[in-house]
């Protein structure tokens, strides 16, 4: 809530657009306040992997079901325009974008429970936020975060697509290589 307030308070002193305002470890929030970031043109990006890891202890042990199961809302952010971005907080959470992809586009926690399904992503927006949009958000969308001419050519290389075969395939993907600033590493 205090940077929802401050964004609305540097918005009417000095109106900016495009300016790149972005709530970091976007947790526990209220669908107001989505609306109040997507009409501020604020940009959101979250940890998932809490929600997969913690909503079931925060809703029998902390603060809840609602708010415990309604943690990240990301499908309420796509759907409001909001540029989003799925992080890993590492080292407090794995490093594992294609899961945190999972995680958003499932919204099933570690105890197996589907957790505000309205707040899933596609596949393909759980990619985005974890690919493009993310460079975005840290403006490096010039260099990294989609496959272009003139980019570093810095992806890896799954034995699956996930746009064809859906959710579980980011789950299951496995890493077959990474090319890292054009030169070629196949996992063995």
């Amino acid at each position: 809530e205090l940077a929802v307030c401050t964004l609305e308070k540097m918005q009417q002193e000095k109106p900016r657009f495009n300016h790149g305002f972005t709530i970091e470890h976007f947790g526990f929030s209220t669908p107001e306040q989505v609306n109040r970031i997507a009409k501020l043109g604020g940009n959101v990006s979250a940890n998932v992997y809490y929600l997969y890891e913690l909503s079931n202890r925060y809703a029998t042990h902390g603060v809840g079901y609602e708010r415990a199961y309604t943690m990240s809302r990301l499908g309420s952010c796509v759907k409001s325009g909001i540029m989003t971005a799925i992080h890993s907080d590492f080292p407090m959470a794995p490093a594992t974008p294609l899961r945190n992809a999972w995680i958003a586009s499932t919204r099933e926690n570690a105890v197996g429970d589907i957790v505000s399904a309205e707040e899933s992503l596609t596949v393909y927006d759980a990619l985005k936020a974890i690919t493009i949009d993310a460079a975005h958000l840290i403006g490096l969308a010039d260099e990294v975060g989609s496959i272009r001419a003139g980019k570093r050519a810095d992806f890896t290389v799954v034995d699956r697509d996930p746009l064809v075969e859906g959710s579980e395939a980011l789950r299951e993907a496995k890493v077959k290589a990474t090319v890292f600033q054009g030169e070629v590493f196949e996992v063995l």
